[in-house]
């Protein structure tokens, strides 16, 4: 963003802080009335969420849970900013921060640029590409 956009986006969202006429005391009172309205917005978008999503996400924690007594572990990858997401799902198992929850296993599996460029997760398979040998139909195989 250039600067002129950069004012015009902080006039558009905090109009307060370029009012030269307003007192300190005035400033912090807008500046705590802008606070506390982010804090009510993004409440109110998790609520909708997780009432539009609790069916969804009640079933998908059960089929977990019932993956991890049959002695399973996760297993989470992604690449750029969804690889750092991944790797922090798998630490919230592996090492809770709840006292006495117990630890569960999961594997980060990372996707890097080089070497594993077809890899993609695809329902509970996943397959990678190579390439195809001389006479071969395709260059998928499966992986476990």
């Amino acid at each position: 963003m250039t600067k002129p956009d950069v004012d015009n986006f902080s006039r558009a969202f905090y109009p307060f802080l370029h009012d030269e006429q307003k007192d300190s005391r005035q400033l912090m009172e807008d500046l705590g009335f802008s606070l506390l309205e982010k804090a009510r917005e993004s409440v109110d978008v998790k609520t909708k969420f997780f009432s539009e999503n609790k069916e969804t996400i009640l079933a998908a924690s059960l089929q977990l849970a019932k993956t991890f007594h049959r002695g399973h572990k996760l297993l989470v990858c992604g690449n750029g900013g969804s690889a750092t997401d991944a790797q922090h799902i798998a630490v919230e198992f592996m090492h809770p921060i709840t006292v006495g929850r117990k630890a569960l296993p999961a594997i980060v599996h990372p996707i890097l640029p080089h070497g594993l460029r077809g890899l993609h997760c695809k329902r509970a398979d996943w397959r990678a590409h190579r390439k195809p040998t001389a006479g071969a139909r395709s260059g998928r195989r499966q992986v476990r």
